[in-house]
């Protein structure tokens, strides 16, 4: 997965371009390839140690959907009155937990392998499909039974 957008380049996930600056450890570098295969940015560690709660956060920021519930960037609601009892904090609350308990229990690895599992059970249910239509399955297209 290239990082080519690049928000926030502090990150330990992203670097400025190789031309710019060498790349130092731990940190991806521009791969030189600007377009297709190898374009973007290199991983600077490896796929089992990045999680995909760091690429969203590197990438769009904070997980949480609304301020007063981030842990990251944290600001109060003005029109809240009470966070402590604010019913859409509340809710807001349960889904950010979960949302970063899923992204950041999830390796860019184990995602990678996920995907390569539902691609291949993908590719057997379309070659099942082909096998049972009746042209296949009869040499011809609309044969008579």
């Amino acid at each position: 997965m290239p990082l080519t957008s690049v928000p926030h380049a502090d990150s330990p996930l992203v670097a400025e371009s190789a031309d710019s600056h060498p790349p130092r450890p731990g940190f991806p570098h521009d791969s030189g390839a600007p377009f297709g295969r190898g374009a973007g940015y290199l991983l600077g560690r490896k796929p089992a140690a990045i999680t995909l709660g760091e690429i969203v956060r590197v990438l769009d920021g904070p997980l949480a959907a609304v301020p007063c519930v981030s842990q990251t960037a944290y600001t109060p609601c003005e029109e809240c009155g009470d966070e402590d009892t604010c019913a859409v904090r509340l809710a807001m609350k349960e889904v950010r937990d979960a949302t970063a308990r899923i992204l950041d229990g999830t390796t860019l690895a184990a995602a990678n392998a996920r995907a390569g599992r539902a691609a291949r059970a993908m590719s057997i249910r379309r070659a099942k499909r082909r096998s049972d239509s009746p042209a296949t399955r009869d040499g011809r297209l609309g044969a008579a039974e």
